[in-house]
């Protein structure tokens, strides 16, 4: 921390702020609502794929979390995952999806009892439960693999 106060000035002292201002952790738990019925579902997922194509040109890899996803989200099982559309999978995809690159996480296992295996697993099975075999499932699930090791 001390090599990073020097180096760092600026950065270490908006983290101090941020750990020491009272009223900055107040306004940070406070909830906003925003309505947000004034687009209808084309729109979000014309706005999804802005966001996806920014994603792609700047070659960022995006890590999905299944497990917590499912536990702490709006999807009731795996086979709703939005991975499953960032895999390009048919079925999951919607018209002009541009390709971007996924790797799967596993997010604190101390709370969602989970690994990278059982990660791969979950959405092997959704992949299966799909209809898909085990060979389509395992090319689906194969380059993020490899994006998790090579990034």
């Amino acid at each position: 921390m001390v090599e990073a106060s020097r180096t760092l000035k600026q950065d270490t002292d908006l983290l101090w702020e941020w750990m020491s201002d009272r009223n900055l952790w107040r306004r940070s738990e406070a909830f906003e609502t925003v309505d947000a019925d004034y687009f209808d579902a084309g729109t979000y997922v014309r706005l999804q794929q802005v966001l996806m194509r920014e994603v792609a040109e700047r070659s960022v890899v995006i890590e999905t979390l299944p497990s917590s996803n499912v536990r702490i989200s709006h999807y009731q099982t795996f086979g709703e995952h939005h991975a499953l559309r960032w895999m390009r999978v048919p079925a999951f995809m919607q018209e002009g999806d541009p390709e971007i690159m996924v790797s799967i996480g596993s997010d604190d296992p101390g709370i969602f009892a989970g690994d990278l295996n059982g990660e791969f697993y979950q959405l092997y099975g959704a992949l299966r439960n799909h209809g898909l075999g085990d060979k389509a499932a395992m090319q689906y699930l194969q380059p993020l693999n490899e994006r998790g090791r090579q990034y």
